[in-house]
């Protein structure tokens, strides 16, 4: 059985994200949510930036530290788009056993340090979507793979920022959620 911390995108802890963690409990594994916006949800991207500048991007990423502070060493952060991140900064600075990406990546180089070896990544993301680069999340890929770590990058069709989330219908694909579920889980089942 695996650990793993789901950090939410700016949005929160809306139901795509719960979905995800269902299925993962559901394979048998234990979810602890890592909830640094405290319980508030969005309805837009641009409301969730707003928090987001209003609060801080350090004081959230420090929240999500202090929130994981408790959780045994050999996690898997699962981070959502700007989620991605925090999830980053974890498995930078305590051991974790892997690391999954969905609709995020490509800052990696913004935290100064190289990507421990042996710690796997898996990245999701839409080919079309207007918020992710995904030339950026392949550099980071390469860079994790330099690391002596596999990373896998998984493009599916489509522009849905959070397609995995079925109440944005203008976003949702079920298809792409239910392969990236099913890869999730084969990643987890590999490290676990």
């Amino acid at each position: 059985m695996a650990i793993i911390t789901v950090l939410p995108s700016l949005l929160g802890m809306r139901t795509g994200v719960l979905d995800f963690a269902d299925r993962i409990r559901s394979a048998g594994h234990d979810v602890r949510f890592v909830d640094y916006l405290d319980g508030q949800t969005f309805d837009s991207i641009e409301t969730a930036r707003a928090h987001r500048d209003e609060v801080g991007a350090a004081t959230l990423m420090a929240r999500a530290r202090e929130l994981a502070k408790d959780i045994p060493d050999g996690f898997i952060p699962a981070g959502f788009s700007s989620g991605v991140g925090a999830a980053q900064g974890l498995a930078l600075s305590r051991p974790v056993r892997g690391m999954i990406a969905v609709v995020g990546g490509g800052q990696l180089s913004e935290f100064g340090k190289d990507w421990p070896a042996d710690t796997p990544v898996q990245y999701h993301l839409m080919a079309d979507d207007p918020y992710v680069d995904p030339s950026a999340v392949e550099r980071e890929a390469v860079a994790i793979r330099s690391a002596g770590s596999p990373a896998e990058v998984f493009h599916y069709s489509g522009g849905g920022h959070l397609f995995f989330d079925r109440t944005l219908p203008q976003d949702y694909d079920r298809q792409a959620t239910d392969e990236m579920m099913s890869r999730v889980l084969e990643f987890v089942e590999t490290i676990d």
